[in-house]
């Protein structure tokens, strides 16, 4: 199920998406990918964007969502090719799968419930999930010094 980006909740509703999931940790999942310094330089963003290019920043979200938890799910799909060339054992594809399932797709799902879908769309351009070219020249302007950011922490990582 794909998740719902949508711009913060109020602090009187606000939930994190994790504490649905009481068998972590206190109920709560990493957010990876955004710092402290990343979401503080993101504070009130949601008024520098158009009705219009909300949508289109809601949209490059979920593509991005699709694409990262296709490239993990292919992996996944490689055990079951190496489980049906009897070169993994059913308890180790199995392994696998609960592997998946309680850690990949809860962080990537946990990940683009962030503040808000600038700061996603922002990374997936970071990370070259989606191409410069998939985003309007408008957005890519307004984004800049945030892909810069998780550009420059990218590179630090490696």
């Amino acid at each position: 199920m794909m998740p719902v980006c949508r711009a913060p909740r109020t602090a009187t509703t606000e939930r994190h998406p994790a504490s649905r999931h009481p068998q972590t940790a206190g109920g709560k999942l990493p957010r990876r990918g955004f710092s402290k310094d990343t979401l503080d330089s993101t504070r009130g963003t949601v008024a520098e964007y158009s009705k219009k290019e909300r949508a289109e920043l809601r949209r490059l979200a979920s593509k991005a969502y699709e694409r990262e938890l296709s490239s993990h799910l292919a992996e996944l799909e490689k055990s079951f090719s190496e489980w049906r060339a009897r070169r993994l054992s059913s308890s180790e594809l199995s392994e696998k799968i609960h592997e998946f399932h309680q850690h990949t797709a809860r962080d990537i799902w946990s990940m683009y419930q962030a503040p808000h879908e600038s700061m996603l769309v922002a990374r997936a351009i970071a990370l070259r999930i989606l191409l410069e070219e998939e985003v309007p020249a408008t957005l890519r302007e307004k984004l800049r010094e945030v892909v810069a950011s998780f550009a420059e922490r990218r590179e630090s990582a490696v």
